[in-house]
């Protein structure tokens, strides 16, 4: 399974190089871990791995990427329209679904004629154009895109995220280019960039702990409170999120904690995560 192998001739379109599993068992072995698999028939496979790193010595992601973490919606004004072309269902849907949320107007096309009848019918303000298609691949379309409305904001959406593949699609006259899998604050600059839209964000939340609660009296049911303090000290943010859901639901006092805590994990500030469990106690 974890062998690497290549497709046919005829396979050519069906995505994927053979590859992946090899390279991401290489990789973590590289990282000191080992990459594994549960699979049963009829119930699916699960691949998994762990290793363990240092914490991190700086801020987590540029203020940019913070940013766009925090955007809840389109601000208001006009609604942008965008075409969603790939010819696999779960990649059109799944980037739908990410530009519906913030109230993006989108429709959907599964192959390059589809998508020039769609842009002929109505045209949209952006188009996110996959590249590897059957038939009709992502650049013949732009092409006859351009004939029709020169300049028509269109993406390049591939999986193919080498250096000079990504020059061969800009020279192509893409406008710019966003990866596959699809990362929301690839998505938010994206559409920043290419449609100037502007966004709201989530406010701050109010809901750190009270000064005065004293920390070092509150008491956790001692399973709960170890598994907290393990998932803190390998840094693993999302079984850390997962137990703060439980302590919330303990009580006042281990809400407000748990409201602390939580603040401390967005900054992925696990050292004082620790220090602060240091002084609770076991129930």
């Amino acid at each position: 399974m974890f062998a690497p192998f290549q497709q046919g001739a005829l396979a050519a379109h069906k995505g994927g190089t053979g590859l992946g599993l090899a390279i991401a068992r290489r990789h973590v072995e590289l990282l000191g871990g080992q990459l594994q698999v549960d699979s049963a028939p009829g119930q699916g496979a699960r691949f998994f791995f762990s290793v363990v790193l240092p914490p991190a010595q700086g801020p987590v992601g540029g203020q940019d990427q913070q940013r766009y973490q925090k955007v809840v919606r389109l601000a208001a004004g006009p609604v942008p329209q965008v075409l969603v072309v790939d010819d696999v269902a779960t990649n059109r849907e799944i980037l739908a679904q990410i530009l519906e949320r913030i109230g993006v107007l989108v429709r959907q096309a599964d192959s390059g004629e589809e998508a020039l009848r769609a842009v002929e019918q109505a045209r949209p303000d952006l188009v996110f154009l996959d590249i590897r298609m059957p038939g009709m691949d992502g650049v013949e379309v732009l092409r006859q895109v351009r004939q029709m409305y020169p300049v028509l904001p269109v993406v390049a959406v591939s999986a193919s995220v080498m250096a000079h593949e990504k020059q061969y699609y800009l020279k192509c006259g893409f406008d710019t280019f966003v990866d596959k899998p699809f990362r929301l604050e690839a998505l938010y600059a994206c559409l920043e960039q290419v449609l100037g839209v502007q966004y709201e964000y989530a406010r701050p939340e109010m809901t750190a702990a009270p000064a005065a609660v004293d920390f070092g009296g509150v008491r956790l049911p001692a399973p709960l409170r170890q598994r907290l303090r393990q998932a803190a000290e390998m840094y693993n943010v999302t079984e850390v999120k997962g137990c703060l859901e439980q302590v919330r639901e303990l009580g006042a006092e281990e809400r407000a904690l748990a409201a602390h805590l939580g603040e401390l994990v967005q900054r992925f500030d696990l050292a004082s995560v620790l220090h602060i469990l240091e002084r609770t106690a076991d129930e």
